[in-house]
């Protein structure tokens, strides 16, 4: 069994009984069709924001990752997986991690 997997499962569980965050990810999908400077992605990248500073809970790392010597290079790869193919969610990420970075939380 991979390393933290049940923490992982219960981090899905919390997040599955959360209909804003539910809606988000419905969003994120499809904003994968959209184009990097599409005035959504700013919206949505503000809407994640927002709900994660609201629910930082939300803002989990497996602990595994922090520990690991290569840690940051794995938290890299699972962080931007995908994202050559879908150029608004790479616009997403960064919009995002820029706004938690503002409000004093630092991303792995």
């Amino acid at each position: 069994m991979p390393e933290d997997f049940y923490r992982y499962l219960s981090q899905i569980e919390r997040t599955l009984d959360d209909p804003v965050y539910i809606a988000l990810i419905k969003r994120w999908s499809q904003a994968g069709d959209w184009e990097a400077d599409d005035p959504r992605v700013d919206e949505l990248a503000t809407a994640w924001a927002d709900h994660l500073l609201a629910n930082p809970s939300l803002i989990t790392t497996l602990p595994g990752l922090r520990t690991r010597h290569d840690g940051a290079a794995r938290g890299e790869l699972l962080s931007h997986h995908g994202e050559d193919q879908k150029p608004a969610w790479t616009r997403m990420t960064v919009l995002i991690e820029a706004r938690l970075h503002a409000a004093g939380i630092e991303m792995p």
